[in-house]
């Protein structure tokens, strides 16, 4: 329903599949599937009732507060982005999503994992553009970029299907244009346009 953009329906499936987990032990599976519900439910209710509504709230909460029962398993990174960009960021709640990129640049150290520091850095460069810190989104971005690997790490936001290469050159030329560096920007920006194409985005 959701691949059709049949919303309700999604929202309805999504809301029977939480009912019914709720009568199953509450194992670290079950637990994961419940986050990962919440999320795919405040994505379709954002577009439906708008950030603001509290059904929204409530939903994206409820999946923040089941990443915290669960702790940092290296399992949750992809929600962790999703919390960080898709609700927290848009909201301009920018302490709780740099609180979630702070959490998931430790998960990616503690595992030495390359697409988790990335998608870090991604959230941390565009958090810091949002809130007029062009200096360090244009750092962050860099290093983002830095181990970006579009063989690897297309879409790896699990509902969004944001790529992080396109985005932190779509970020990084506008940092870099804020700072007065033009150079730098127009060629973030052609990076952001051949990548965006071969991406067919």
């Amino acid at each position: 329903a959701l691949a059709r953009t049949a919303y309700a329906e999604a929202i309805n499936h999504f809301r029977e599949s939480l009912a019914a987990l709720d009568s199953l032990p509450a194992t670290p599976q079950q637990r994961g599937q419940a986050l990962r519900l919440n999320l795919l439910l405040g994505a379709c209710l954002t577009v439906t009732l708008g950030w603001t509504h509290p059904a929204v709230e409530e939903t994206y909460q409820q999946a923040r507060a089941l990443s915290e029962e669960l702790g940092d398993r290296p399992e949750i990174a992809p929600l962790l982005v999703e919390l960080a960009l898709g609700y927290y960021s848009v909201r301009a709640d920018y302490q709780d999503a740099l609180e979630l990129a702070g959490r998931l640049q430790q998960l990616g150290d503690d595992n030495n994992d390359m697409a988790m520091q990335l998608q870090a850095q991604h959230a941390r460069g565009m958090i810091a553009f949002c809130q007029g810190r062009f200096g360090e989104a244009r750092e962050a971005l860099g290093e983002a970029l830095r181990r970006y690997d579009p063989r690897q790490h297309h879409g790896s936001v699990i509902l969004h299907q944001l790529d992080p290469g396109v985005s932190s050159h779509a970020f990084a030329a506008c940092a870099h244009w804020c700072l007065g560096e033009p150079g730098p920007a127009r060629t973030h920006g052609r990076q952001t346009l051949k990548r965006a194409r071969e991406l067919g985005h």
